[in-house]
């Protein structure tokens, strides 16, 4: 399976509800299609307006800010 344009996230870690934020903030960037599977979150990426590596990037770091937000850190 090609990962180049996907992006991994625990369920663990990361909730529908924060995904589904990030792609509102994230939908003048890039499209994204998430897709789900027993342990896992994936984003799958196509047409980023600033490359594919970059915007998997600040989207996942953009993840974590709104993860550490809900965890009152």
């Amino acid at each position: 399976m090609q990962m180049k344009n996907k992006l991994v996230l625990s369920k663990e870690l990361y909730s529908y509800s924060y995904i589904g934020q990030a792609i509102i903030v994230y939908k003048r960037l890039t499209n994204i299609s998430l897709i789900e599977d027993q342990k896992y979150w994936i984003c799958e990426f196509d047409n980023c307006k600033y490359g594919i590596e970059r915007t998997k990037k600040e989207f996942e770091n953009y993840l974590i800010q709104l993860w550490n937000q809900g965890r009152g850190m």
